[in-house]
């Protein structure tokens, strides 16, 4: 963060500075007092249990000097120090989104903003991986990608800052736009739009909407890459729009990733992708008539599609594309994310970030393609937020599971026993017998997981990220550093 006083945090914030010393100085942004300090201003946020206003004295006793908050009994408390800088505003929270969006109008900048139903964190990740090869750049950290998170990222910038890179999540309308209002991203990204939210969206069309909010203030200078494979956004070929188009996806015709005319915009077709267990994933780009090679050290050939529009941005802003091709043999993504662990002759595809249909089937063809094993284990918890057909969705999982012949089931959760359910009417003819295991929740999975799991086991672990299979990973990868002694002994 670029060091600014507290009247300059009150101008960004279009709030008043009403006591303390104007020239009172801030280098970063903190929303919990624990973590507040000296040089630091406290944004005191009211959350559903919590009001942060209630802790300004233990942020003041913690070295800060610097307060926005919204409660007269906060100030009251401040108002006993004279050395206390104290911001007022009615909504703290939209202060601070708006102390983002005018701190990030200062700088001199390239934005890249990417949203989607899912991929949208690899898609970050490789372009931080891309655009950090050349540029000092930041970005979204863990799951910093809401309409608190987004803000906070933004005061990661400062006047080095080369490229900033902002992922958009969202479940309700309206919401990437307050995000899009803040980034007023150069260069936008769409993964796709699944199903992800549809529980409180209603349909595909509205989460598509939802997500092309992200493009709400692009003008002709601006360009979206977007995910040409997915039925929706393949609609904005034909879309006149004000802002420039790069589509990305697969074309049958072409015998690689290419970038070619396609109407007003221009194309990124990822094509013929393989992988080989344990190593990565190879793809073909097609770049100005030249065919080059790409291999990123991740599982899963879905990667290749998240890749291309990674590509097409990069290349979009300029980057030469043997740097991308150069920057992704370095990929590493954020963790939870089918990230490969191995413990004592167990393997863990570690995918527990989040959980989708879509997202289900892709770990779960990254597990069936591992012949590393002996047996190919799917632990897989309840997917959240998808409404009336959340049912009919977790059985077409549990049926793929079963037809793609997975060796052992593991359902964990109450909306997962529909995986369970659909597995079990599964036509597996001429398929080993698939075992099929439930338990309520993961506490219940890891209680028996010394019984269910074996050395030489490749188990995937996918859920929604409030079911806490991080947990089940962990006890996963002990039982495993375990099971690797007893059989050095």
């Amino acid at each position: 963060m670029e060091r600014m006083n507290a009247a300059k945090a009150a101008e960004l914030a279009e709030s008043k500075l009403i006591s303390g010393p104007a020239e009172n100085e801030i280098e970063r942004v903190e929303r919990d007092s624990r973590e507040a300090g000296p040089e630091s201003i406290f944004i005191a946020l009211k959350g559903e249990k919590n009001d942060a206003n209630d802790y300004v004295s233990s942020a003041y006793e913690n070295g800060c000097r610097v307060f926005l908050i919204s409660s007269e009994k906060a100030a009251g408390q401040l108002a006993e120090h004279d050395d206390a800088s104290v911001i007022m505003a009615e909504d703290t929270l939209k202060a601070m989104q708006v102390m983002a969006k005018n701190y990030l109008a200062q700088f001199d900048l390239l934005k890249v903003a990417v949203t989607g139903s899912t991929g949208k964190t690899t898609t970050k990740d490789m372009l931080n991986c891309i655009f950090s090869y050349k540029y000092k750049t930041v970005c979204n950290f863990a799951n910093y990608n809401n309409h608190i998170g987004v803000p906070l990222t933004v005061f990661n910038v400062d006047s080095t800052t080369e490229v900033g890179i902002f992922e958009m999540g969202m479940n309700h309308m309206g919401e990437i736009e307050v995000l899009a209002d803040i980034v007023r991203p150069d260069i936008a990204c769409i993964t796709n739009i699944g199903v992800s939210h549809i529980g409180l969206l209603g349909s595909r069309d509205n989460i598509m909407k939802a997500k092309m909010e992200i493009t709400t203030f692009m003008d002709d200078k601006c360009t979206l890459v977007y995910n040409a494979d997915d039925d929706k956004l393949a609609q904005l070929a034909d879309m006149d729009t004000p802002y420039k188009k790069v589509a990305a996806g697969i074309d049958a015709d072409l015998d690689g990733v290419v970038l070619l005319p396609l109407g007003s915009g221009e194309n990124i077709v990822a094509y013929s992708p393989t992988e080989a267990a344990n190593e990565g994933v190879t793809f073909m780009l097609r770049y100005n008539g030249e065919n080059i090679m790409f291999y990123m050290p991740l599982q899963g050939l879905h990667n290749a599609s998240d890749a291309a529009i990674a590509v097409g941005a990069a290349v979009t802003a300029g980057m030469d594309i043997m740097d991308c091709s150069e920057a992704l043999l370095h990929i590493k993504l954020t963790g939870g994310r089918l990230t490969v662990r191995i413990s004592g002759g167990v393997k863990v595809f570690d995918d527990t970030y989040n959980a989708s249909p879509d997202a289900v089937k892709a770990a779960l063809n990254v597990l069936l393609d591992d012949k590393s094993g002996a047996r190919r284990v799917a632990v897989l918890a309840d997917m959240l937020e998808l409404g009336d057909r959340s049912d009919e969705y977790h059985r077409e999982i549990g049926k793929y599971a079963a037809e793609r012949g997975v060796d052992l089931i593991c359902t964990v959760g109450e909306n997962a026993g529909s995986i369970a359910d659909g597995a079990e009417e599964a036509d597996t003819a001429g398929i080993k017998d698939v075992k099929i295991m439930r338990f309520k929740d993961c506490d219940d999975f890891t209680a028996h997981a010394d019984d269910i799991i074996k050395r030489g086991d490749v188990v995937l672990v996918k859920g929604s990220h409030s079911m806490h299979m991080e947990d089940a990973v962990s006890y996963l990868l002990k039982l495993g550093s375990e099971l690797g002694q007893e059989e050095a002994k």
